[in-house]
């Protein structure tokens, strides 16, 4: 089962940020040459150094694109330090070169809450998910 993991950027206010991370997986069909991709989008706030005690809290907005499928929503949710799960998204049926290759790219972005400190900061990244031959 090949896996990635890409770290989407830093957004930085005054050593605050929030940051972002989309964990890929794929289940390889060797039959059928194809796969099936599963990726999550993570969240998490930090400081540069200093300990953070409160949440942000609030409707956070997010974009994944996955091998050219773009999957967007909304998710209201408490992030502090822990990664914080905001979506899951799956394509199925990825089709392989007929050497049994493929390469995908994976991007996504996260937008913080309107209503917070971190109103319009966004976080974005992305990065190419090789799959297994």
């Amino acid at each position: 089962m090949a896996t990635k993991t890409i770290t989407l950027g830093k957004s930085a206010s005054s050593g605050n940020y929030i940051q972002a991370k989309i964990e890929c997986n794929a289940t390889a069909d060797f039959d059928t040459n194809k796969s099936d991709v599963t990726c999550r989008l993570y969240i998490r706030k930090d400081n540069d150094g200093l300990t953070l005690t409160i949440p942000t809290s609030g409707t956070w907005t997010y974009s994944l694109n996955i091998n050219g499928k773009t999957f967007s929503g909304t998710v209201s949710k408490d992030v502090l330090l822990d990664w914080v799960l905001l979506a899951t998204v799956s394509v199925s049926d990825i089709a392989h070169n007929d050497d049994g290759t493929k390469s995908i790219s994976v991007s996504g972005y996260v937008t913080a809450p309107s209503t917070s400190n971190f109103a319009g900061q966004k976080t974005s990244g992305s990065g190419t998910f090789t799959l297994d031959t």
